[in-house]
């Protein structure tokens, strides 16, 4: 009974008389000893308790693991341009090296830094060849580099060689002038 007076009496102080940062040492027995009398009194249903959170435990973990598995997998390619490394290897590998590859810009934001990881090129051939569609500016759009050309195509300008794109612009490859090679996300069309 001593300890409740002895907080009550504490929080009437702390809020009458001008804040002193030592005050509320006044009040930290009191408050220790109500957490432990809680903390007795819960120790028989300790059991209970614990049960309850490991089960719970278990549940949110087999959601996580049934989410990272099999749900998340589905959506994160997309957006970390999955299959881009594979479109983009078969391109250099099976286009002769005279010959242009281009990489439209539709779904894959800054496409020439994909280029350069994934095809390994030589940062001095990078900036001895690279065009910028604006010079200057405080973000450069890279227009081109050695054999590799970037920008959002019209269907008209399909002329060239070579084209690492979305799937969704497979359709203007249609006809029998382009070999397509399909991966999960992006296709290479290469001029027969």
């Amino acid at each position: 009974m001593i300890f409740l007076i002895w907080f009550f009496v504490s929080v009437v102080l702390g809020c009458v008389v001008n804040p002193n940062i030592n005050r509320i040492n006044i009040i930290i027995p009191a408050f220790l000893f109500y957490i432990s009398i809680g903390i007795y009194r819960l120790k028989n249903l300790a059991p209970q308790i614990f049960k309850l959170v490991l089960f719970l435990y278990i549940f949110l973990f087999i959601c996580f693991s049934y989410n990272y598995f099999f749900i998340y997998p589905k959506t994160i390619g997309p957006v970390f341009f999955e299959s881009l490394d594979k479109a983009i290897q078969y391109a250099i590998n099976n286009t002769p090296p005279n010959e242009t590859i281009t990489i439209t810009d539709r779904n894959i934001n800054m496409p020439y830094i994909y280029v350069l990881f994934y095809g390994k090129v030589d940062p001095r051939s990078y900036y001895n060849t690279v065009t910028y569609y604006n010079p200057g500016g405080e973000f450069q759009w890279v227009r081109s580099f050695g054999r590799f050309f970037f920008g959002e195509q019209d269907v008209n300008d399909f002329r060239g060689e070579t084209y690492v794109l979305h799937n969704s612009e497979r359709g203007y490859f249609g006809n029998t002038d382009y070999v397509v090679q399909r991966y999960k996300y992006y296709s290479v069309a290469i001029k027969k």
